[in-house]
């Protein structure tokens, strides 16, 4: 029987492989490629390096939500100053992870108020355990949320309405969901990847991740939206209810199936050899493989209870 020592030694390598294939640590150049910009609604831009940033023009200012990682900061304010004239009024944060709050001292300086959750601030502002080993750094204190709030959260700038909504501990400690109202768009964050499965912080970053946690944060997003709600995941093209429905029932499905196959008495190999992906199509063509990975860090967590 393997010691506690090994098995955490054996998830800690299935920590870094999911990371391996994941948007945050691929290799640079997708994130410091050119910035995408697509219009998805009237006056709401997804702005796309990696990861999704969207800027929302009102009639007097705009408001960003997310920011790409921090080499893009310059590019970023560049982009947005091609499509508006108008200043950045606010700066929401879905949540704490560096490849969407790289811009905060850039857009700080702007005169732009940084808004996030108490717990998603209270993690900016310390390291965090890197999947590649180390520390991450903490957000600079420039840079750091100036309005933070637990549970709901609404506010709005000539033309544009704007409903924050907390979730429970799930991809990290700290998620929002931001609806647009008006726009009939709702803002997921890293709560969901469009083109891969779920990654969340176990072991790494807040190291307090919750699969049930993830669920129920779909289950509440997909009461917030109806069958022509835009939704803009924080990796990935955007996608809508239905889409997120059929996400959904596939990760009950995983987690019942190899919730099984432990019962049954199967390794962790065993369990990624079964296969239990491999006609699945819920998940967007053209993102990074992780399925054998997303199964590893789920079979932990649910043999160890450690973000199950």
């Amino acid at each position: 029987m393997p010691t506690p020592a090994a098995s955490r030694l054996r998830h800690l390598a299935a920590i870094a492989l999911l990371f391996a294939v994941h948007p945050c640590v691929q290799a640079q150049s997708v994130f410091t490629g050119p910035i995408e910009t697509t219009e998805i609604a009237s006056g709401v831009h997804m702005l796309t390096a990696g990861s999704n940033a969207v800027l929302v023009i009102g009639k007097e200012s705009a408001v960003l939500v997310d920011g790409l990682i921090a080499v893009q900061a310059g590019p970023l304010a560049k982009r947005i100053g091609e499509l508006t004239s108008l200043p950045v009024r606010y700066m929401i944060d879905s949540h704490f992870h560096g490849d969407h709050t790289g811009a905060n001292v850039a857009m700080r300086k702007l005169g732009a108020e940084i808004i996030a959750t108490e717990d998603a601030a209270r993690t900016m502002a310390r390291a965090t355990p890197s999947p590649r080993g180390g520390m991450n750094p903490p957000v600079p204190a420039e840079g750091l949320p100036t309005r933070t709030f637990n549970g709901r959260y609404a506010f709005s700038i000539p033309g544009a309405r704007f409903r924050l909504v907390e979730m429970p501990v799930s991809h990290t400690d700290g998620d929002a969901v931001i609806s647009l109202p008006q726009s009939n768009v709702l803002i997921m964050g890293d709560l969901h990847h469009s083109h891969e499965y779920p990654v969340y912080d176990t072991l790494i970053g807040c190291q307090c991740g919750s699969y049930e946690g993830n669920l129920e944060a779909y289950r509440r997003a997909m009461k917030m939206a109806n069958d022509k709600t835009i939704i803009v995941p924080g990796h990935g093209g955007v996608t809508n209810k239905a889409e997120l429905a059929v996400y959904v029932r596939m990760l009950e499905k995983v987690r019942s199936d190899i919730q099984a196959l432990i019962a049954a008495g199967k390794s962790e190999n065993d369990v990624v050899a079964a296969k239990l992906l491999q006609d699945d199509r819920s998940v967007h063509p053209g993102g990074p493989d992780n399925r054998d990975s997303f199964v590893r860090q789920l079979y932990q967590a649910l043999k160890t209870g450690n973000g199950a």
